[in-house]
């Protein structure tokens, strides 16, 4: 691969995806064009020491919408810094799409952009790129199976991202779309990673009966990995955690055994199954069944084992703790960590999050800590990140 980026210009190092450095590319372009690291600055709108780190250390790069600005101020094709554009798409036969890995390559870097709580441009951007791959299936009679598993994973990112925004009828439309594909194909897996987030949506919608529904169906799919499997206990595991306790501890134990087990499988569905994530889930079981010191020694396991980059777990681990705190009766810890949390939650635009934050600063303003300056300037601050934004407390 190295040698094929050669052969276009590119002289430095690759990554083990096998795509260009993007601090080194983008460090070898500038100069080739006599930009100073003071003019690209000006160009993206950030600082010069901000150009300086995404050269030298490859920070700032996980937003698409970064990478997209560097492409056209610089003059880089989009393959090269791990997108595709909407020309090159049109350009492309797609009998060469298909048969190359570059699709998959994009949707698992929008995977990870996600996780990482970094921008991909919301619901608009995954419409734009079903859309173009929408084209390239039915430019192929709908009957490249490849290309229909890339389209039923887009539509699975569609529902996470309409659920972050609590845009349900997104939800619905990518999850109904996403299952038909996957029973379709007659693919277990596809369909389980699509219930399973299906699930999780219908359960933040206080849609409960219909979380069950598809938790159970997701479950109930022959052959899944391990990974996978676990990612649907967890899921399961709170959607019963109110009514049926004991099941969800049954969950619960068989998913962090498979997590501590197999952390190093292929991750088929992109549900990123670690004992932090176990963790966080047996967090919020222990604290829908009251036990409180329980959930706090459970969140600082989570806290411990969960990875800076999966900023969306981070920021629920704080939410929860606040919860917790709160709960308990310690009113200043709770708006501390609540306002640790709302600075999170703004940054990646987590609307459900904003909104347990919300409910939870009513719980604070009604306590006897209601007339404290941090409570005051957590309501302020609510207010200056959600606006006449309209949020829905989830279940």
């Amino acid at each position: 691969m190295e040698d094929f980026w050669f052969t276009i210009g590119y002289s430095g190092s690759c990554g083990e995806d096998g795509f260009p450095t993007p601090g080194e590319l983008i460090k070898q372009t500038r100069t080739k064009k006599g930009l100073s690291q003071e003019q690209l600055a000006l160009e993206l709108g950030c600082s010069r020491t901000m150009v300086a780190r995404m050269e030298n250390e490859n920070l700032g790069l996980n937003d698409i919408t970064t990478r997209r600005q560097l492409s056209k101020i610089l003059g880089i094709a989009p393959m090269m810094l791990g997108l595709i554009s909407r020309e090159d798409l049109a350009k492309v036969q797609p009998t060469m799409l298909y048969n190359t890995t570059l699709l998959r390559k994009g949707l698992v870097l929008h995977r990870e952009v996600y996780f990482s709580g970094s921008s991909i441009g919301g619901l608009n951007e995954v419409d734009a790129t079903v859309q173009q791959v929408f084209g390239i299936s039915k430019s192929l009679d709908h009957k490249n199976k490849e290309v229909l598993e890339i389209l039923c994973h887009y539509g699975q990112l569609g529902i996470d991202i309409g659920r972050e925004e609590q845009n349900y009828k997104a939800v619905e439309r990518f999850g109904n779309w996403s299952s038909s594909i996957a029973r379709r194909l007659n693919d277990p897996t596809l369909l389980s990673s699509t219930l399973l987030r299906y699930a999780a949506a219908m359960y933040e919608k206080g849609d409960l009966a219909r979380a069950r529904q598809y938790a159970d169906e997701a479950l109930s799919q022959p052959h899944l990995s391990p990974q996978l499997y676990g990612g649907v206990l967890l899921e399961a595991s709170r959607i019963y955690a109110r009514n049926d306790p004991k099941t969800t501890m049954k969950f619960l134990d068989k998913a962090t055994a498979i997590a501590r087990k197999n952390s190093n499988e292929a991750d088929e569905g992109f549900v990123k199954l670690t004992p932090g994530f176990c963790y966080l889930r047996s967090a919020k079981a222990f604290y829908e069944a009251q036990e409180y010191e329980n959930a706090l020694e459970a969140l600082d396991m989570a806290e411990e084992q969960t990875a800076p980059t999966l900023v969306r777990r981070k920021c629920a681990i704080q939410v929860l703790q606040a919860q917790v705190l709160a709960s308990q009766g310690h009113y200043s810890d709770a708006t501390q960590y609540a306002s640790l949390a709302l600075t999170l939650a703004s940054a990646i635009n987590s609307a459900p999050n904003l909104a347990y934050i919300t409910t939870l600063y009513k719980r604070l303003k009604n306590s006897s800590f209601g007339s404290s300056k941090e409570v005051n300037r957590l309501g302020k601050a609510i207010t200056q990140t959600i606006g006449s934004r309209p949020i829905v407390a989830p279940h």
